[in-house]
């Protein structure tokens, strides 16, 4: 996901300076790509060496500017739609006009949906940063309060978007929200916005550099994952290797594939992750073995149902785009492979100990 985020972030520094210094075209993607491998770089520093002075605190601030940036954009949608009158995008006879209903397209145009809402399970990671009495409360209202903001905010910015531009104007934009202010505000304010969006990026990035550290620094506690990872600092409770490792694969990622097709992988991994631990759960229902007391009760309809669900989602798109399908199963399998061969035996190889005492 890293990947994904610093490349969009690279791409929309390159078009906000575009004005200033016209990029040649066919190096706008490797120019973008050193950008973002400058911010990643720059936040892995932040989160090693000053997690509460300024990581925390630019999420914060990050948050704030995107609700007020996002609130911009539905205002000016609103403005167009009840003052001016522009409705004709709304038309029955125009709105759906040329869409591609077969399965495989839809599902895929929910993965690129389900990816932008994907933010509200980062909270699960960041558990350990809570304080332990206030717990409850806080997951509860963060979890529905974040969820509901982020549905609300998305979709009226999505029903913004449509009133002035046109489906063809935003699949064939690179920047739909310099493309939006461009029909609305004029070309000359349409030049900030891309700046704009790359620096609300960045607290994005920053999330998912807090979260997946810690995802890996849990795997290790629990040793699920190298030794090395559970690692953290005295001074500033941050896991660095966990964080320096994410960041340093997430540059190689950047050479797999476009944006687009990095989310298509994400998703299916993710996917392929989510069925492996419906199947666990409606196994331990089904079979009624122990578990927490604090546990949270509900029938077994709806795990088998989500299970349907997700199956469907990743079986579906396999004639449409069967190579992302093939590459993001063969990263899950490499992942069980990893496990079943290093950390499942009762007995591991005595060399794999060895490393890992040595790292």
């Amino acid at each position: 996901m890293a990947a994904v985020l610093f490349m969009t972030f690279g791409n929309y520094l390159v078009e906000s300076l575009d004005p200033i210094y016209c990029f040649e075209e066919d190096r706008k993607d490797d120019i973008a790509k050193l950008f973002g491998f400058g911010m990643i770089s720059l936040l892995t520093l932040f989160n090693m060496f000053s997690l509460k002075k300024f990581a925390a605190r630019l999420q914060v601030v990050s948050m704030v500017c995107k609700i007020l940036a996002i609130s911009a954009i539905i205002l000016i949608g609103a403005y167009f739609l009840i003052v001016k009158g522009w409705t004709s995008h709304y038309a029955p006879d125009y709105i759906m006009k040329g869409s591609n209903y077969s399965a495989s397209e839809i599902v895929l145009g929910i993965y690129q949906g389900s990816w932008a809402f994907a933010g509200y399970n980062t909270l699960n990671f960041g558990t350990e940063e809570i304080e332990k009495a206030n717990l409850a409360k806080i997951l509860t209202v963060a979890s529905l309060g974040g969820l509901a903001i982020a549905s609300t905010v998305y979709i009226l910015a999505a029903f913004s978007y449509f009133v002035v531009l046109s489906p063809a104007d935003i699949m064939g934009s690179d920047a739909v929200a310099r493309t939006f202010i461009q029909k609305t505000l004029g070309t000359t304010t349409s030049y900030f916005v891309p700046g704009i969006v790359g620096i609300l990026l960045i607290g994005t990035l920053n999330g998912d550099l807090f979260t997946w550290s810690r995802y890996m620094w849990a795997g290790s506690k629990k040793g699920l994952m190298p030794s090395m990872f559970k690692l953290v600092h005295p001074d500033n409770d941050s896991p660095r290797i966990s964080v320096f490792t994410h960041s340093f694969l997430s540059l190689g990622f950047a050479f797999v594939g476009n944006t687009d097709q990095l989310v298509n992988y994400l998703q299916i991994t993710s996917t392929l992750n989510t069925i492996f631990i419906i199947c666990a759960l409606i196994w331990i229902k089904w079979k009624q073995l122990p578990v927490s007391e604090t546990a949270v009760k509900f029938s077994i309809i709806w795990p088998i149902l989500n299970l349907i669900i997700n199956i469907g989602l990743l079986v579906i798109p396999l004639r449409q785009d069967a190579i992302a399908c093939g590459i993001g199963t063969g990263c899950f399998l490499v992942g069980v492979g990893v496990y079943f061969l290093m950390f499942y035996p009762e007995r591991r190889f005595h060399f794999l100990d060895r490393i890992d005492s040595k790292f």
